[in-house]
């Protein structure tokens, strides 16, 4: 009978243990994935924040002196096109940049867009998980110029203020109808050198 009892009580410890451990491994696991997509979205953030970052600054290089040629040449809220030298080959380029209103076809987060960067009528499509983005444009006194539907006169812009938020593309998966998403948000004021 003691035997009996001790096998009962073997297989009863041996079951806690089990189902012990195996709530350890599906904590690590969804700590994992979710890192994994931090890490991702971060990742993304950096790429894209360089491209732009990289573009903003030699906005109005190798153009002649404003207001009759700026470096800006369309402002909006949501769409900006820039003039200057970027690819240093001592002609000007234009560049734009733009957000759909559309869900990429790849993506199953709902809120990501397709980022546009139109250079010298090339379109490049950015698909890093981008959810919004919006420019604000300053003058030299750093007062801000409304964008209503453009800046009627993009010779002031002096420095541009860029609000992005990013998300993973997919969801962690954690379970079958997860839909937590990792996020992040890059702001920044660029002052171009060569816009004056």
């Amino acid at each position: 009978m003691g035997q009996m009892i001790d096998s009962i009580f073997s297989v009863v410890i041996g079951g806690i243990i089990v189902l012990l451990l195996h709530g350890v491994m599906a904590n690590l696991r969804s700590f994992a994935i979710n890192q994994t997509m931090n890490t991702t979205t971060q990742t993304n953030m950096v790429a894209i924040s360089d491209i732009v970052e990289n573009d903003f600054r030699k906005a109005g290089y190798g153009t002649a002196k404003s207001p009759s040629d700026s470096g800006v040449v369309y402002a909006r809220a949501d769409s900006l096109v820039l003039r200057g030298d970027f690819d240093n080959n001592g002609t000007l380029d234009v560049i734009r940049y733009y957000i759909t209103k559309v869900k990429p076809s790849s993506n199953v987060n709902p809120r990501t867009r397709m980022l546009y960067r139109v250079f010298n009528g090339v379109t490049q499509p950015i698909n890093l998980g981008m959810t919004s983005l919006q420019f604000t444009f300053y003058d030299g006194a750093g007062v801000q110029l409304l964008a209503s539907p453009s800046v009627s006169r993009s010779s002031q812009i002096r420095s541009i203020r860029l609000v992005a938020t990013i998300e993973s593309t997919r969801p962690s998966e954690i379970t079958r109808h997860d839909t937590t998403y990792a996020y992040g948000k890059w702001e920044e004021v660029v002052r171009p050198r060569n816009l004056r």
